[in-house]
């Protein structure tokens, strides 16, 4: 079966999502910054076709200032939402 073109953004989002938080594990303040700017843009998309989204996001205060977010919901319904976020 093929994916619609929504259910590829939705998954483009969830994975740029995971890189965020991964990158904010991982220390690098600059991809986690340039991931999160992706999380945004496909956010966007999904907007920009009529979807509702929503994407918590805070700053770790700590030694690396990376974002964090705690989950991805897109029209009402949470499609990922991480642990440690």
């Amino acid at each position: 079966m093929e994916k619609t073109f929504f259910e590829e953004l939705k998954l483009r989002a969830i994975m740029a999502a995971m890189s965020v938080n991964r990158a904010a594990e991982d220390k690098d303040v600059k991809r986690n910054r340039v991931n999160y700017g992706e999380l945004i843009a496909w956010t966007r998309l999904l907007r920009d076709m009529g979807h509702e989204t929503d994407t918590p996001v805070w700053e770790d205060r700590g030694e690396n200032e990376c974002l964090k977010n705690p989950r991805l919901k897109i029209d009402g319904e949470t499609v990922i939402e991480f642990e440690k976020a």
